[in-house]
């Protein structure tokens, strides 16, 4: 699953949350799409008959985290093991909890919700539960504290408010104490994005231009910024491998490009599709493969460089228009969305770009996947007719 950094579906993120609205689907679009794996649909199970469930990450042993509704209280954090069972990791003070994400030892990190402030937790392998230190200083009936990523350690990145008010990207230890990541000079924010083995955190931070600067801090919390293209106004790291390897984008002007980020934080631009003027990159796997969009005329078409930056389409659907990645194992296999007649569909492509729709029962109207392990076990949601979100694994 990309280097095992094990962050948030939608923590991670702007880029693979945006993508990940249901809209309509049908049983007949589904049957569309070139059949390269076919793949059996096993719900996630629910906390109350017909309830709705929700999954944010899905670790090498086919273990999911998520949330899930209960009749009349707080959402309640989840954690579901491979047989699909559910064990309910409970509410904090009485409040809703959500688990974003789950490392391979099966500890798993969220936060739980103090009327619209996230204050971030962590989950030992038994269930237990932790609060994790707020940054010094930081205003407690204001201040707010959310992971995106978690490491194989226990480490745990976010980011929270500070004593100021603005936001700083954090660190956690095993011990639950916070440490700031800061920001660069003249900044005011910050969010990390993803984690290594050997601790390097890569994301954004602000600086005194006040535009978002893509950023990597190493295991001592040293902030650096990586380089930059030819005019460039603003740049996201994403994702990191444990080779150092970084994917993101940047924006030059008008224009948004996929971009890689060596070892040394020197910058390469990933180039989109012919005819096309823009692109981004969302993720990367541990051989350096890295999954994106490239942007043009009429559509949004789901894309893969390979480590010598050559970019390849993947399959579309028939009539299809937009489609998005969202997770690439170390096999090459994607998991994603596409769009066809308005409507998205969990979707995956093998590692020769050919796509397959994910079953969904007949009545779903809309689907989602969210990311694949290195097993092929994809992770996703589909909407009932009903409305309600549900959680599945296909296999």
């Amino acid at each position: 699953m990309s280097s095992r950094t094990h962050s948030s579906r939608f923590g991670l993120s702007v880029v693979t949350a945006a993508c990940l609205v249901l809209g309509l689907g049908t049983a007949s679009a589904q049957a569309s799409a070139d059949t390269a794996r076919l793949r059996a649909r096993v719900e996630l199970e629910a906390l109350a008959d017909g309830a709705a469930t929700w999954p944010y990450d899905l670790n090498e042993h086919g273990v999911v985290v998520g949330e899930a509704a209960v009749p009349a209280g707080p959402a309640h954090a989840v954690r579901w093991g491979r047989s699909a069972l559910v064990t309910d990791l409970g509410a904090v003070d009485g409040l809703d909890t959500r688990a974003v994400a789950v490392n391979e030892r099966g500890t798993s990190t969220g936060y739980y919700d103090v009327y619209g402030l996230p204050r971030a937790v962590r989950w030992s392998t038994s269930g237990a539960v932790s609060r994790l230190d707020s940054l010094s200083g930081a205003p407690p009936s204001s201040s707010i504290s959310i992971p995106t990523g978690l490491a194989e350690d226990d480490t745990v990145i976010g980011y929270a408010t500070a004593a100021d008010t603005t936001t700083h990207s954090v660190r956690w230890d095993r011990l639950g104490r916070v440490h700031d990541l800061g920001v660069l000079p003249g900044g005011w924010d910050s969010v990390p994005y993803g984690i290594n083995a050997a601790g390097t955190v890569v994301g954004f931070s602000s600086s005194a231009d006040s535009r978002p600067h893509a950023v990597r801090w190493d295991s001592a919390d040293r902030i650096f910024e990586l380089g930059s293209i030819a005019g460039q106004t603003a740049s996201w790291a994403l994702a990191i491998g444990n080779d150092g390897g970084i994917a993101g984008f940047a924006i030059a002007g008008a224009r948004t490009t996929a971009v890689r980020w060596d070892g040394a934080g020197a910058v390469t631009e990933l180039a989109p599709l012919p005819g096309h003027e823009a692109g981004t990159a969302v993720g990367r796997n541990a051989v350096g493969t890295v999954i994106g969009t490239s942007v043009g005329e009429p559509h949004i078409r789901a894309v893969r460089w390979d480590r010598r930056g050559r970019v390849t389409a993947l399959d579309t659907l028939p009539g299809g228009s937009d489609d998005r990645p969202t997770g690439i194992n170390d096999s090459g296999v994607v998991s994603g969305q596409a769009t066809q007649a308005g409507r998205q569909i969990a979707v995956s492509w093998d590692r020769r770009g050919h796509i397959a729709t994910l079953p969904v029962p007949p009545d779903a109207s809309g689907s989602g996947a969210l990311g694949v392990n290195d097993e092929g076990v994809i992770v996703g949601v589909y909407e009932g007719l009903d409305g309600q979100s549900h959680a599945v694994v296909w296999r």
